[in-house]
């Protein structure tokens, strides 16, 4: 149990950064203008969203992945190679 409420608990923390940082983006009026254009193009007066219709939301899904680049949720991971392969060696 206590591992489920770590990972749901983590889980909520990076999806609220995440929204955060991409409400940040959209202080840009240009980019409000758009995400707001295509969510009622696409979503409408809806009451139920399909996944598709999720799909089709493109503008929105790079801005969230522009967010995420911009503002990762791990700031840092550390990575060593199993091996080193000298610039010499490509050739």
């Amino acid at each position: 149990m206590d591992d489920f409420v770590t990972f749901f608990v983590a889980g909520q923390e990076t999806t609220a950064n995440t929204v955060s940082f991409l409400m940040r983006e959209c202080q840009s009026k240009e980019i409000k203008e758009k995400l707001t254009q295509e969510i009622d193009n696409v979503i409408g007066e809806k009451m139920f969203i399909e996944f598709e219709d999720l799909m089709s939301l493109e503008y929105t899904t790079m801005a969230m992945k522009e967010a995420l680049r911009l503002y990762p949720p791990v700031a840092l991971t550390f990575r060593y190679p199993r091996i080193v392969i000298l610039h010499s060696q490509l050739e």
